[in-house]
Parts: C-alpha cells; structure tokens; sequence
C-alpha cells in the first residue's frame, strides 16, 4: 500500500494518507459560484421552453454560499441552495 500511495500521481492538491477514512475535501468551493449560477440559469430558461410557456421566474438564494457534499466516493457535488418561483403565465413560447 505504501508503495501505491508514494507512486500514485497526484493531481493539483490531492493528497493520499493511508491512516484514518476516505475523505474528499473542496477548498475554496466559490471559485464556482458563476458558472453554478449560470447552470441554475440555463435551467430556468430550459423549464420553460418545456412546458411552452412564456412566465415571469424569480429565483431567490442566489446570494447563499455555495455548498457542496459527497456524491461518490471520488466526487463532490456543488449547489447553491435556492428557491425558483413561476408566475404570470401565458401559454405559447417565447
């Protein structure tokens, strides 16, 4: 094993310790923030074009840190919590 862990390459801050649990850890989750926000976006705008409907959408916790977890035990997910809300709809699309 300790071979393993002294030839494995090691990409920008990984790091391999043999002692203790798996562990995946997200420094400086922010660094995403535009690119979750332009996700959420691309999302809403989606949503309508399926459902043909022209609508007002607001979306709320845009402003909230962005958060992440354990998806896998090699990946993490990253979110920002949020609330989307469709009002004044009219049929036919945009």
């Amino acid at each position: 094993m300790r071979r393993f862990v002294r030839s494995a390459d090691k990409v920008g801050r990984t790091e391999i310790d043999i002692k203790g649990d798996t562990a995946l850890v997200m420094n400086k989750p922010e660094r995403f923030r535009y690119e979750l926000i332009d996700a959420i976006a691309k999302d809403s705008k989606r949503l309508m074009d399926a459902m043909a409907l022209d609508c007002k959408v607001q979306i709320d916790g845009l402003n909230s840190r962005v958060q992440w977890e354990r998806a896998s035990a090699a990946e993490l997910l990253l979110y920002i919590p949020y609330r989307m809300t469709i009002s004044e709809c009219r049929s036919g699309a945009r």
